[in-house]
């Protein structure tokens, strides 16, 4: 692209506020490479940040964490094997972290991917100009080996643990801290640097893979990611995510920084044509004279992001799917919106992700096949079934005309983990979120009721044989196990005292005075209808 330089104007006190404003709620976390984009979002912050408004709205807002806490939920988090803060090193009590004004609001986070020998000074460089403007600074190294293929994209996915990691460390830290107060449940929000051009650029390479409305959207200002449980810690947690540059041009941010005298660094690999995205930034200078300059690409990237948000606002009120409490969903695929394939390929999409677990979410081209076979009536009458991202699926009902899903395996295969009292678990990959009931002790896990326990269930209520439930669905729902004895089937407690479901009363009736009352106060939530549609 040529050289804009000299002419772009550096981004004005009042416009960085602006940027800045909608990420003012919470303490945050910058992800800081040393390059000038992410430079120069390290140095407006810390501008932003250093006014008498700004610092009088965190000494209120730390104050107002010391209110007392009423969610159980906001319980220690197991920081077991993960890495300490360093902006939290020298605080071992709560007395400490109240004499120091709380946890600062703004750290700087930098991950040494290992991959070129310069990258441990460039982290250095960063933790010295983050000293200079009195910011926290971390340094996270990957370690281990790296893939010969694909990356960039592994050094992004590990990037990302890295920094969710440490930030879980922090929440468990002060959770430990916390003593009912509501600040044991924080969360930080995380600042990424992406700016313009890199919008443009995703946009590009997203149209090369056929992506659709929602992949051509490009990236998001504010959004979620999301730490999957791993290594025997079983919270999955959201974390929130500010990008408040991607209307701002590269250039601009590099005169931002040389107005102020500060300095960056160029990584070479942006200029390794073995990446993708090197590539699309070569092929975006040889589009520009054509009109399909980077502001114009990521003009038409919000524009269709637009008209997402509106699809959602327009699907918001309808329901496709009948989640039976996480037992199995069901489509009615005569709704005549479903005429409209993309609707349709947008429900299984949710479904199948409600229904799948940890499985991978399908592709967009595997979800279109599914839908063209859904909406042909002779393909599904002759269809038997099939799985797909961790799901059966298969057509039920008069003419084939619902579509059921639910999660595959009969229960092979689902974990099981230990609970801890009053401690909510997250499930297969958070198909069911599971809290256990008071007076637990030790030795009780949840796993799979699975296909032997589906039947000798049947045979302690034999009504409930008269079901028409898939017996390969209802084998892969949680039921809570101590010492070897079942003494909670909680999802499908949920499903039978839920005036929703069309369970026969007979039946019904018949589990409640077996059960007697919701099993030992233990709860799980299937969490399906959360899912973006």
């Amino acid at each position: 692209m040529p050289n804009n330089h000299d002419k772009a104007q550096p981004i004005s006190a009042e416009e960085r506020d602006r940027l800045f404003e909608a990420a003012c709620e919470r303490p945050m976390a910058l992800c800081v490479s040393g390059g000038p984009d992410s430079m120069a979002l390290m140095h407006l912050a810390a501008e932003w940040l250093s006014s008498s408004e700004k610092r009088s709205y965190w000494r209120n807002w730390w104050e107002a964490q010391r209110l007392p806490c009423t969610n159980i939920l906001a319980t220690d988090i197991d920081i077991a094997g993960l890495e300490r803060p360093e902006w939290l090193s020298h605080i071992t009590t709560r007395e400490q972290l109240f004499a120091c004004g709380g946890p600062p609001p703004l750290v700087v986070l930098s991950v040494d991917h290992g991959l070129r020998e310069e990258s441990a000074a460039e982290a250095q460089f960063v933790a010295r100009e983050a000293a200079k403007l009195g910011l926290p600074h971390q340094i996270l190294r990957w370690a281990g080996n790296k893939p010969s293929s694909g990356l960039q994209e592994a050094a992004r996915d590990a990037r990302r643990r890295l920094i969710l990691e440490v930030l879980m460390a922090e929440s468990g830290i002060l959770g430990q801290f916390a003593d009912g107060e509501t600040f044991g449940g924080f969360r930080r929000d995380i600042l990424f640097a992406h700016h313009l051009e890199d919008q443009a650029e995703t946009f590009l390479m997203r149209l090369a893979r056929g992506s659709g409305l929602e992949g051509l959207g490009g990236m998001r200002a504010s959004g979620k990611i999301r730490y999957d449980p791993r290594d025997g810690l079983p919270q999955a947690l959201e974390y929130r995510v500010w990008r408040p540059f991607l209307g701002v041009s590269k250039a601009r941010l590099k005169a931002s920084l040389q107005a102020r005298g500060a300095q960056w660094i160029d990584d070479p690999s942006n200029e390794d044509e073995r990446f993708e995205r090197v590539r699309v930034r070569r092929i975006m200078a040889q589009l520009e004279p054509l009109g399909l300059s980077a502001e114009s690409i990521a003009l038409s990237a919000s524009r269709l992001q637009s008209a997402e948000n509106g699809l959602h606002r327009l699907a918001g009120p309808w329901s496709p799917i009948k989640w039976h409490c996480g037992l199995f969903g069901e489509i009615e695929l005569g709704d005549r919106r479903f005429l409209a394939g993309y609707l349709l390929v947008r429900t299984l999409r949710q479904a199948i992700g409600g229904f799948g677990g940890n499985a991978r979410v399908p592709e967009l081209a595997q979800l279109e096949k599914l839908a063209a076979l859904a909406l042909d009536p002779n393909a599904r009458l002759s269809c038997g079934g099939l799985t797909l991202g961790g799901c059966k699926v298969e057509f039920v009902g008069r003419q084939a005309s619902v579509l059921r899903v639910y999660r595959e395996g009969k229960g092979d295969g689902l974990a099981t983990i230990a609970l801890d009292e009053g401690r909510a678990v997250e499930w297969d990959g958070g198909r069911f979120t599971v809290v256990p009931g008071a007076g637990l002790g030790s030795g009780a896990v949840v796993r799979p009721l699975g296909a032997e326990g589906w039947a000798q269930l049947k045979r302690l209520v034999p009504q409930l044989a008269s079901l028409r439930w898939p017996a390969a669905a209802v084998a892969t729902v949680p039921i809570i196990e101590k010492t070897g004895v079942v003494v909670s089937y909680p999802a499908i407690d949920e499903l039978m005292r839920s005036d929703e479901e069309d369970v026969p009363q007979t039946v019904r009736e018949a589990w409640l005075a077996w059960a007697k009352s919701p099993t030992s106060g233990f709860k799980s939530t299937f969490c399906g209808p959360r899912l973006d549609w």
